[in-house]
């Protein structure tokens, strides 16, 4: 097996090697120290003695040549269908990632003195760099390849195939149940694995400005979204991180963008990786001190597989900006495996936590709403039915009153199945099956409707909670004005205001005493209301002032406000309730 180190250097930007300027050279080598142009192309020559050409295929071993590298043995090309940058056209094959397997054959070699020659070029960011080079039979480097291959190659190509299926897994539950933390997990998967196809792609038809502002703008991006899901996963405390990791974030995001139309080199690569490496930092010291804390089994490992990762980014920051040598084994993507699995088992635990506290949630709304309902019902409808069951028992009872009592408890029902679509309906249409079940009644009492309501082509339909509260409330202002007001007119007025809508139920009966007047918010718990003897008009309902109450709770479920007011001249009654836009469901 050979260890080839030593070699001769020249630099020459044409497809051949130059005819003079050779000088001695050690690999691993650097041919181009700053200030000069990365870009540049360079060229190694190394011999070596055959007693005779091998009997079997051997295998030429190049751990790392960055960017891009032309094996020659012979004359003959070893690596056809390498492609380098010219100026400013497409960049160059892309191959620093991962070293390099080449076999060859019997017939390329000679016996006794045979010649490696070696065209090398940087990317214009990346000085161009070499290992040494290793010639043998394959089951003697293979070791040594899989130690570099596997890291390199391999694992990043299983964290792709990992990846993609988390993102479409991902997004599916995010589309249907958009629980917390789903979007940002989600977001963090996309930007992983875009990153990773542009390191597993070494080929793609980018011009090598372009590329180089791609791959810091994924850098920064995919750090902004990892590092906010680091600190929430850990419920840091600290509000200052949010502000901080956006504007550390947003800055290099922007010069980025300078990248692509500016000359990149070396240095702005290094400036722009620095903010991002810094907020990593901060954001690995808060989960060893959330660790530290917590001596949970998840705390500790979430911190300690960032802890790993982070040496990742450290290395390839200071690889970039010349402070480290280019090692061929680099830690990034590989130490980022075991980052993914934790947070796929976080994720998973976040789910299932996030599935239960929403379904207790929903248990809980059914559960309140089940216990309106039965209030509602209790109240409303059971107590009408009630009453007809007590006067269908008396014989002094015509059956026509029955008849009308057990006629309102069926149109009582028909209001709350009508209130509770769960298309949900505009209040406009809502109204409208009230008018057609109380109209007919006030007539025959000889009372007038008096009925104006606009359309509202900005209100939202009503949920069916708030739908059915707005029609119990006014059902009650307007029963209230008929049966005790001694009203001879009764007016349901809709129309638009600023910021919402107002629903006015007015009444030209009796009044309402002066204790009442004010126009006072309903929410003031009047006790007056028992010594009226049950003649205040429309606000104050039935003289104890349990209409006062249920009215002043439908309102604020709706998060509306209500009011109670003196009619014009200090002659009847209006009931004034205000909704917002949008209203609230209680």
């Amino acid at each position: 097996m050979l260890r080839l180190t030593q070699a001769e250097f020249a630099t020459g930007e044409t497809a051949t090697p130059p005819a003079q300027g050779w000088r001695p050279a050690q690999l691993p080598a650097f041919f181009i120290q700053q200030p000069q142009p990365a870009d540049r192309i360079g060229w190694y020559r190394l011999t070596f003695d055959l007693p005779a050409p091998p009997a079997e295929p051997l295998v030429l071993l190049v751990q790392r040549a960055v960017t891009t590298a032309e094996f020659r043995l012979n004359g003959s090309l070893l690596n056809p269908g390498v492609r380098f940058a010219q100026g400013d056209g497409p960049a160059g094959t892309q191959m620093s990632n991962w070293p390099h397997w080449l076999v060859l054959p019997p017939g390329l070699f000679r016996a006794g003195r045979n010649e490696l020659l070696v065209r090398l070029r940087g990317d214009g960011v990346v000085a161009p760099w070499i290992s040494g080079i290793s010639i043998g039979p394959p089951e003697a480097l293979r070791a040594e390849f899989l130690l570099r291959d596997i890291p390199q190659r391999l694992v990043p190509q299983a964290l792709c195939v990992l990846l993609a299926a988390s993102l479409l897994f991902g997004l599916r539950i995010w589309w249907r149940e958009r629980l917390p933390l789903q979007g940002l997990m989600v977001l963090t998967a996309g930007l992983w694995l875009a990153q990773l196809l542009l390191y597993q792609f070494p080929d793609l038809p980018l011009p090598a400005r372009s590329m180089t502002g791609t791959v810091v703008a994924l850098w920064v991006a995919f750090h902004w979204a990892l590092l906010g899901l680091l600190w929430r996963l850990s419920g840091s405390p600290g509000r200052w991180f949010a502000p901080l990791l956006a504007v550390g974030s947003a800055v290099p995001l922007a010069a980025a963008l300078v990248v692509i139309v500016a000359e990149p080199s070396l240095t702005v690569l290094g400036l722009l990786m620095l903010p991002t490496t810094l907020l990593r930092l901060v954001t690995t010291l808060l989960l060893l001190r959330w660790a530290w804390r917590a001596r949970t089994w998840q705390a500790t490992a979430l911190a300690g597989a960032e802890l790993l990762w982070f040496a990742g980014p450290v290395q390839t920051m200071l690889v970039a900006t010349d402070v480290l040598p280019p090692d061929p084994f680099m830690l990034t993507p590989a130490s980022g495996l075991p980052l993914y699995l934790v947070l796929v088992v976080l994720a998973a635990q976040q789910l299932v936590q996030q599935r239960a506290q929403a379904e207790r949630r929903r248990e809980a709304a059914v559960q309140t709403e089940r216990q309106r309902m039965m209030l509602d019902m209790h109240d409303g409808i059971g107590a009408q039915l009630v009453t007809a069951v007590r006067l269908a028992r008396r014989d002094d009872v015509p059956r026509e009153t029955v008849a009308q009592v057990a006629q309102e408890a069926l149109n009582d029902l028909r209001l709350v199945i009508n209130a509770l679509d769960g298309d949900g309906q505009p209040l406009p249409a809502l109204l409208g099956q009230l008018r057609q079940r109380i109209e007919p009644r006030l007539l025959a009492l000889g009372q007038r409707l008096h009925w104006q309501v606009d359309a509202l082509p900005q209100m939202p339909p009503l949920a069916p909670a708030q739908a059915l509260d707005v029609v119990r409330l006014v059902q009650e202002a307007v029963n209230n004005a008929a049966r005790h007001a001694g009203a001879s007119t009764i007016g349901v007025a809709l129309a638009a205001v600023a910021g919402g809508c107002e629903l006015r139920v007015s009444d030209d009966g009796q009044g309402m005493p002066a204790a009442l007047a004010s126009g006072s918010d309903i929410g003031r718990d009047d006790s007056t209301g028992g010594s009226t003897g049950g003649s205040t008009g429309a606000g104050t309902g039935i003289g104890t002032g349990r209409g006062l109450a249920g009215m002043r709770r439908r309102a604020a479920r709706i998060g509306g406000s209500l009011h109670i007011l003196a009619g014009d001249g200090g002659r009847g009654t209006v009931v004034l309730l205000r909704l917002p836009g949008a209203g609230k469901a209680g």
